[in-house]
């Protein structure tokens, strides 16, 4: 498994990882109604806009199988520092 910095075509793998991830850690605990209706492509749209932003505070990285398979993702932000 290899964990990089996500890049353009991403966003399909990292959207079908984020809705199942949903649907197995939530059953019982959100309304089984959404989760029933949470869909890769539901969700496809926030994450191309997200690897097309290339914001420097944030940063997005994959864990990819030797076949190119997303299985996980992670997502940061740098945090700020109240006064």
């Amino acid at each position: 498994m290899q964990i990089r910095q996500a890049r353009e075509g991403d966003a399909q793998g990292i959207a079908h990882v984020h809705t199942e991830s949903w649907k197995t850690t939530y059953r019982g605990i959100v309304p089984d109604d959404f989760l029933d209706h949470l869909t890769t492509e539901s969700r496809l749209s926030q994450w191309e806009k997200h690897i097309r932003s290339g914001e420097k505070d944030q940063i997005l990285v994959v864990a990819e199988q030797p076949d190119g398979n997303i299985v996980g993702f992670a997502c940061g932000v740098r945090s700020v520092k109240a006064n």
